[in-house]
């Protein structure tokens, strides 16, 4: 017996067993990791379901599928096989298949087969393994839990009483409405799943989540099976990935693939069943009333894949994070507010000031933003603390101990007190002042410490490449001043500038590696006159980081 031939009398065995409900655990896995793992076994699955799909376009049976005992369908489909006539196998012409560059297409054509009795009894039971239980398994598992709602951003409910984080999702019930926001599942095999709002869904299994309309990421990573989302007129099965699916009420609908690879099962019109394996970086759109499944672009950016209440994120595969949007109290996606900061003595602050103030080496933990250690006003008498957790800027320079400003995301201007005295912040020709070119005003003497950790913990499978942003003292600013610009990574100075010049920038560009938890950004001034005597040298440094960013890879 080939290789082959084994390969099909193992899976004919698996599936007959998944059917029977006799299958073992470890039989289960074997078979999920066939199909993943071996093109020729989906190959040979996908023709069982053809068999099947031919089979019954003639033979239509007045069959209950939440209750009808399958052996009476393979009971009939066995009486059919006397009279089913030769199968039309249609491969696709060379070009279509080069153009399509290297997809798996199958068109089905709804014609009879004729087959042995063993190969419509084994094409049933691929459509009951495909269908996830839909017709056998999912019947049994009624009112099974199979998931948790692990986190929401604005979620608003049709029925009275909302879900709430830790609720119990289970097979059988009925769909759910979610007219309004995000909300984040975990599956109890793994898979974490995100739903936006308006969405109608429900749970099949734990490794299937129907969709009427609305919008799903998927992500498999460290799930211990797949998962399958079902549409109106679709299934995506997945064979180790990420990707997201949209879909209307009408069934227009779009698959989007981010990585791995997914198989698309999609009914189009006049009958027309197709099978594709769709990819890493491709998209394609189908519906009922498409004849073919189209591609389109990928959309980066149009499914949510990570939110976190807490930090009020919702990360949409973004490549960038805007830290003055940090410390405007956002999550570097937008949320922030301009004009609003931290303060080294007080923290968060809606209303920073502009006072010359006085603070010695006191590090300052900023418990209202995940993402922000700590703030602290560098003067260099004694070891400088620049985390949570003890590190140190062993090189501070000596400073007067003064700050004039809070540190501020995006100010409307700085200066005196009334509002008419203000300048906006301004570096070589860019106005530093609107939302369109944000910053962090960090008039020395000040610092800021922002935990990386926090950030790749709520933003999966990203990494954080570089550290980049403008900096300088503004042009705006009416007197001539000095200042010193400094960025470390876990205390260690990566980049150190004595800026004596107005309005000219420098660009920063610095790598951050996978350990690397704490990136510092600090502004001292040029030169000590009498501290004692209530004399600074702080004036004027209007210090800025402009487009100061995280970017990500």
């Amino acid at each position: 017996m080939s290789t082959d031939d084994k390969l099909l009398v193992e899976i004919s065995d698996l599936l007959i067993r998944a059917m029977d409900n006799a299958v073992t655990a470890d039989e289960f896995a074997r078979l999920q990791h066939l199909l993943k793992s071996n093109p020729s076994a989906r190959e040979y699955y996908f023709d069982l379901i053809s068999t099947l799909a031919v089979i019954e376009e003639i033979q239509e049976l007045p069959v209950d599928e939440e209750k009808e005992n399958a052996m009476d369908l393979l009971t009939a489909l066995a009486e059919n096989e006397k009279t089913a006539s030769a199968v039309e196998l249609v491969k696709p012409k060379a070009e279509a298949a080069h153009a399509m560059s290297a997809e798996t297409v199958h068109t089905l054509r709804r014609r009879v087969s004729k087959f042995s009795m063993y190969s419509l009894i084994l094409s049933s039971a691929a459509l009951f393994f495909l269908l996830a239980y839909a017709f056998f398994v999912s019947s049994r598992n009624a009112g099974i839990e199979v998931a948790t709602l692990s986190d929401s951003i604005d979620a608003k409910w049709s029925c009275p009483n909302p879900l709430l984080k830790g609720t119990r999702l289970a097979t059988g019930m009925e769909p759910i409405q979610v007219t309004k926001g995000i909300i984040k599942f975990r599956t109890d095999n793994g898979a974490q799943l995100l739903l936006e709002g308006p969405a109608e869904f429900q749970f099949i299994n734990s490794d299937e989540l129907s969709i009427n309309y609305g919008r799903i990421f998927v992500n498999v990573e460290g799930a211990s099976n797949g998962f399958i989302v079902q549409t109106q007129k679709s299934k995506i099965i997945d064979l180790g990935t990420q990707f997201g699916v949209y879909t209307d009420i009408r069934g227009e609908s779009e698959l989007h693939v981010f990585e791995g690879k997914t198989v698309l099962i999609a009914d189009l019109r006049n009958k027309t069943e197709q099978i594709m394996d769709v990819s890493a970086g491709q998209a394609r759109a189908f519906s009922g009333s498409a004849e073919t499944i189209q591609r389109i672009g990928l959309s980066e950016d149009t499914f949510a894949k990570s939110i976190d209440s807490q930090a009020n994120l919702v990360w949409r595969g973004q490549k960038e994070i805007n830290l003055a949007d940090v410390v405007g109290g956002g999550s570097g996606f937008g949320t922030g507010l301009i004009h609003t900061g931290i303060s080294p003595v007080g923290g968060y602050t809606e209303n920073p000031e502009c006072v010359t103030r006085r603070q010695r080496n006191t590090y300052l933990p900023v418990a209202s933003n995940v993402f922000v250690d700590g703030v602290f006003v560098p003067s260099g008498y004694t070891e400088q603390v620049i985390s949570s957790d003890g590190c140190l800027f062993k090189d501070c320079p000596v400073t007067s101990g003064h700050f004039y400003s809070d540190i501020i995301n995006t100010p409307k201007g700085i200066g005196l007190a009334k509002e008419s005295e203000k300048f906006p912040l301004v570096l070589g020709d860019i106005n530093y002042s609107t939302e369109a070119d944000p910053c962090i005003s960090l008039h020395a003497n000040l610092g800021i410490t922002f935990d990386l950790s926090a950030f790749r913990s709520r933003l999966p499978g990203a990494e954080i490449d570089e550290f980049r942003s403008s900096i300088g003292i503004s042009d705006s600013s009416p007197q001539a001043s000095t200042a010193s610009f400094w960025v470390l990574i876990d205390g260690q100075i990566r980049y150190r500038k004595d800026v004596r010049v107005q309005g000219q920038a420098d660009t920063i560009q610095i790598k951050i590696g996978e350990i690397d938890r704490y990136l510092t950004l600090v502004t001292t001034d040029g030169s000590i006159l009498d501290p004692d005597k209530g004399l600074n040298s702080i004036g004027y440094d209007w210090c800025l980081f402009g487009r100061p960013v995280l970017v990500l890879k």
